[in-house]
């Protein structure tokens, strides 16, 4: 227990070192603590989405999670496949829930595996949140039901969680043009969860996508799932040879892009949001504060 130490949005450890069944039972005790002990309106629903992404066993320690949320009376949805970090978020906020947890290292090597925890809000949590979690970790005895009987009592439930975070990306996107469009996009998802997710927002448009790196291989090639240009020189090459107009690539739970322009030019996250704003600014002529998380 002492091992486990939460920095930013989250704890991350190596898998089968620090991060153990055993130590992710106690994350989830911890957090299901937390819940229990908070009074604000929004807690007392008692309900949580996890989310996992395709790391080593991810699935099973959002599993873990699951069943002890359920033996301490908490309910929760958990993904039926790997989803984005960012789906986890959306559903929070749509169906009022009282929080959520993700399971994913991230960008992170791929000898990694972590728990980011979300808000009620539907954001990442701040340090009042993550600073109570960690406190109550190993305070209280790790109760635990079987997975079957969690699902027969209706504590746990599977849906697919990333319909409502493209349901949403539809609605501020527009579609008309994106239609009309007849651009070729190159898209490497880093063998994380972007996989078809782009492919479903871009449906019935005009644009022709192909992938790579999209098949399930939870060592990411020995590389880390990071869209920088360190990692993007494959996909710069390819969208040149194939003369792509545009590649995109998303990290291991598809949080952070990485965009190649068709001359192979690598463009950061940091770099794409400000073109964005740009955009937001010039073209739509839209005025007001910007806020910048600096997690």
């Amino acid at each position: 227990m002492s091992k486990i130490k939460f920095g930013t949005d989250g704890w991350r450890a190596v898998i089968s070192d620090e991060f153990t069944f055993e130590n992710v039972a106690m994350v989830g005790q911890a957090i299901a603590d937390f819940v229990k002990a908070r009074r604000e309106p929004i807690y007392r629903k008692r309900k949580l989405v996890i989310g996992f992404d395709t790391r080593f066993l991810s699935d099973k320690y959002a599993e873990i999670i699951a069943c002890v949320l359920a033996a301490n009376g908490i309910r929760s949805v958990v993904a039926e496949k790997p989803c984005p970090t960012p789906a986890v978020c959306v559903y929070i906020k749509d169906h009022g829930f009282s929080g959520g947890v993700m399971v994913t290292a991230s960008h992170n090597p791929p000898q990694y595996n972590g728990i980011k925890y979300k808000g009620w809000f539907g954001g990442s949590a701040g340090s009042d949140i993550i600073d109570d979690i960690e406190r109550r970790l190993g305070k209280t005895p790790v109760k635990s039901m079987p997975v079957d009987e969690a699902v027969k009592k209706k504590m746990v439930s599977r849906a697919d969680i990333t319909k409502t975070q493209l349901k949403e990306v539809k609605r501020h996107a527009d579609m008309k043009v994106l239609k009309r469009s007849k651009m070729r996009v190159l898209v490497d998802t880093m063998f994380g969860t972007g996989d078809s997710y782009i492919a479903e927002i871009l449906k019935g448009t005009g644009i022709k996508i192909d992938y790579m790196n999209n098949e399930l291989n939870p060592g990411f090639k020995g590389k880390a799932p990071e869209p920088n240009e360190k990692h993007l020189k494959e996909l710069a090459s390819a969208v040149k040879k194939g003369r792509y107009n545009l590649g995109v690539a998303t990290d291991g739970d598809a949080d952070r892009v990485g965009i190649v322009d068709e001359k192979g030019n690598v463009l950061s996250g940091h770099k794409v949001m400000t073109l964005l704003l740009l955009h937001l600014l010039e073209n739509r002529k839209m005025r007001g504060g910007v806020i910048q998380t600096i997690c």
